[in-house]
C-alpha cells in the first residue's frame, strides 16, 4: 500500500457506489470528500494492523530492505520506517512481558544473587552504580590497586576492538545482512572469474585482464 493508496481506494470505493436516480453535485462532492477521508484513513490503520500482527524479525528484515543504501537522515524522516520502528517496539515490549512473566526469571535471579555473593568475597562489594570505568573494571577482573589504570584501560580497549571486529565480521559475512549480501555478489563474481579463467579458448590479452581483475 503505498503513497497513493487512499485516493486509489477512494476511486474504487466511489465506481462501486450504486448510481444516484437524482443527480445533486454538492452531495456526491460531499460524499467524494467523505469517501477520500476514509481512505486516507483506512491505509494507515491497515497497515499498523499488519506491521503489529508481524514478529520481530520480519519486521527487522522489511526495516532493512526499505532503509538499504540509504543515510541516516532519510531512514529518520521515512514515515513507513518510523511505522515500522514502532512495530518493533511494541513486539519488544510483549516479548519483554512474556520474558518477565517466565518463571525461570526467578530462578535466573536467584542464581545470579548467588553467583554475586560469591564474587563479593573476592573482589568484594559491588560499586553503587552508576560509577566510574576504572571502579567497574578494577572490580570486575579483581585488579590489585597497584595495577596502573593504563594497563587496565589499554586492555580493555583492544577487548573492544578485537569484538566490534568479530562482530563487523559476521555481519559481512552473513547473507542475511546487507553487507554479506555484497560479499556474496563479490565470491559469485570471482567465481565467475574462475570460470574464465579455466576455459581452454581464452586469448592470452583476456587471460591477463581477467587475472589482473581476479588478482
Amino acid at each position: 500500500m503505498g503513497d497513493g493508496a487512499p485516493a486509489e481506494l477512494a476511486r474504487l470505493a466511489a465506481s462501486m457506489a450504486p448510481p444516484a436516480k437524482v443527480f445533486d453535485a454538492a452531495a456526491l462532492t460531499a460524499q467524494a470528500i467523505a469517501i477520500r477521508e476514509e481512505s486516507a484513513l483506512a491505509v494507515p490503520a491497515r497497515r499498523a494492523a499488519l506491521l503489529a500482527g508481524a514478529d520481530w524479525f520480519s519486521l527487522s528484515a522489511l526495516w532493512w530492505r526499505i532503509a538499504s543504501d540509504r543515510s541516516d537522515a532519510e531512514t529518520k524522516c521515512d514515515p513507513h520506517l518510523v511505522t515500522i520502528e514502532a512495530a518493533m517496539m511494541a513486539t519488544n515490549e510483549d516479548y519483554s512481558r512474556l520474558w518477565q512473566a517466565d518463571p525461570k526469571r526467578a530462578q535466573e535471579h536467584a542464581a545470579q544473587d548467588s553467583l554475586l555473593a560469591s564474587v563479593a568475597k573476592e573482589s568484594g562489594a559491588l560499586p553503587d552504580l552508576p560509577c566510574p570505568l576504572e571502579v567497574a573494571l578494577r572490580w570486575s577482573i579483581t585488579a590489585p590497586e597497584e595495577l596502573p589504570w593504563k594497563v587496565i584501560e589499554g586492555a580493555f580497549v583492544e577487548f573492544l576492538t578485537f569484538y566490534d571486529a568479530q562482530k563487523r565480521h559476521q555481519m559481512e559475512t552473513s547473507p542475511t545482512q546487507p553487507g554479506g549480501q555484497r560479499r556474496q555478489s563479490a565470491q559469485e563474481w570471482i567465481e565467475r572469474l574462475q570460470g574464465f579463467l579455466s576455459s581452454p579458448g581464452l586469448s592470452q590479452e583476456g587471460r591477463r585482464e581477467h587475472e589482473k581483475e581476479l588478482a
